[in-house]
């Protein structure tokens, strides 16, 4: 009787090491899981950019391979009296591959044929 309670205190101690580990490698656990709903939710929002782009792309798409644009840009190239004219037709050929370069993170915009290439 008298080793009774040294072996029941080692018992006891060996059941709260192995509590112990347990709890940490739950800890260890959770705190992975954390990390990978992270990751998921920041791939969710990055397949959302890319699907909101690929509608801007489209509606540019669209827009350009228009009648709508066809008429600007004829009246863009139309010899016009307006000096304002000429002005805004160098400003749209020089500025908007540019403006979609940088908004849209596009290196080629051309009308009709739509060639997009992703920097």
């Amino acid at each position: 009787m008298s080793n009774a309670g040294p072996v029941q205190f080692s018992y006891i101690q060996k059941l709260m090491e192995a509590l112990f580990q347990r709890i940490v490698k739950m800890e260890e656990e959770n705190k992975e899981s954390k990390k990978e709903r992270e990751r998921e939710r920041e791939r969710e929002r990055e397949r959302e950019r890319e699907r909101s782009l690929q509608e801007i792309l489209s509606i540019l798409n669209n827009f350009m391979n228009s009648r709508v644009m066809d008429w600007i840009l004829w009246l863009l190239k139309m010899n016009s009296p307006f000096g304002i004219l000429k002005k805004i037709n160098s400003w749209a050929v020089s500025l908007f591959p540019a403006l979609c370069n940088k908004v849209l993170g596009y290196r080629h915009l051309h009308h009709r044929s739509l060639s997009i290439e992703r920097s």
